[in-house]
């Protein structure tokens, strides 16, 4: 069985789509093989993948005009015009020059990490996700469910792959499609148990608006203590200079993943204010190596449940939030460390990759079968 996957970023941006693709990529079977479909878009790069995935069979890149557009993410509602407008149009009329551009002999199966592009792989079976949207059950998202579901989008995508925390969104698709509910996995990071007298915070994304850098820039600010360092791994429009004087605060910005590994080995608490996410690849990596989680509300239903308040703390993503939060944790950092022993217990049960990837090969292959 071939299996292409399909990207409007390079591989080396190394977000959130990137790396569950590389994931995906190093957990297959011996005997599937795997066909990216990318792009040259990478703004941000945060690592290169060179000679790292040889287990990619084929390579193709598309040069997608839309992404030209792609400052317009820096905004929500922007964000939300290029997906829902700008592409489809852009789609309406580069189609056909996309299509001829692709070879998709021997492919069984496309799997779409941004649904608008169905359209280009007609007479295949189509997996759909929601990487990029559907991020939660709010009422654009049961929207756009009910659109699919009465044939007036993505019409040929027949099967789908949602993270939890979507009970709405998957009955209303799953009226038409096969739904599948799979998380992002990682592997342990088998840290060493956390020792000193400093609480150290973590920020793991994108400096821009959208994922809250802001807030939590902000909040420190108003921290008065000693005892609390936050490392900020990442890069975007929001640089160092924007905040010169904040107190035991490290931007590192682009690091390699070995270095990432050692940040994260020694965080305490990763938090996360974000205003908009699907279903953050940084908080499973943040959760593999014990840190205790702090993010934001909306995201309860993707990663919380009964007995896992304590661990994994769910706030309204705003300023004296996050600084309660931040000092709830510094006044009592032993329970806090405590508290990501759990977290990477429940880390073990759930996103282990590959546990997660036997359950998405195992889709896969059901789809082949049909």
């Amino acid at each position: 069985m071939s299996i292409a996957i399909f990207l409007t970023t390079d591989l080396k941006m190394g977000g959130g789509v990137e790396r569950w693709t590389l994931n995906t990529v190093k957990g297959r079977p011996n005997d599937q093989k795997i066909i990216i479909i990318s792009t040259d878009y990478a703004d941000r790069a945060r690592f290169s993948v060179v000679n790292q995935i040889s287990q990619i069979d084929h390579e193709q890149k598309l040069n997608l005009i839309e992404n030209k557009f792609n400052f317009l993410r820096r905004s929500k509602m922007l964000s939300f015009l290029l997906d829902n407008a700008i592409i489809p149009i852009m789609l309406t009329f580069f189609k056909r020059s996309y299509s001829k551009k692709l070879n998709l002999s021997g492919v069984e199966i496309v799997y779409l990490t941004k649904n608008q592009y169905w359209k280009l792989f007609k007479g295949k079976k189509i997996v759909g996700s929601n990487h990029t949207e559907f991020g939660n059950d709010g009422f654009i998202s049961r929207l756009k469910a009910k659109l699919y579901r009465s044939g007036i989008i993505y019409r040929d995508i027949s099967y789908f792959h949602v993270f939890p925390g979507r009970e709405k969104i998957e009955k209303i698709i799953g009226t038409k499609a096969e739904v599948a509910v799979i998380p992002n996995g990682t592997t342990s990071r088998n840290c060493n148990k956390k020792t000193g007298d400093l609480t150290r915070f973590l920020f793991v994304g994108r400096l821009e608006t959208i994922k809250g850098i802001q807030i939590l820039l902000t909040a420190w600010t108003n921290i008065k203590r000693e005892d609390c360092y936050l490392d900020i791994v990442g890069a975007g429009t929001l640089t160092e200079d924007s905040y010169l004087g904040l107190k035991n605060v490290n931007f590192r910005g682009i690091v390699s993943d070995e270095e990432l590994n050692k940040i994260y080995c020694k965080s305490d608490v990763f938090i996360y204010p974000t205003l908009w996410d699907s279903f953050p690849n940084t908080i499973i990596e943040a959760m593999s190596a014990g840190c205790k989680i702090i993010t934001s509300r909306f995201l309860k239903g993707a990663f919380g449940g009964s007995g896992n308040e304590s661990f994994l703390t769910f706030v309204e993503p705003n300023t004296s939030c996050i600084i309660e939060e931040i000092n709830k944790a510094a006044d009592n950092l032993d329970e806090t460390r405590k508290q990501g022993e759990l977290t990477y217990e429940f880390f073990r049960k759930n996103y282990e990759l590959a546990m997660v990837n036997e359950k998405f090969f195992n889709f896969l292959n059901k789809i082949r079968n049909e």
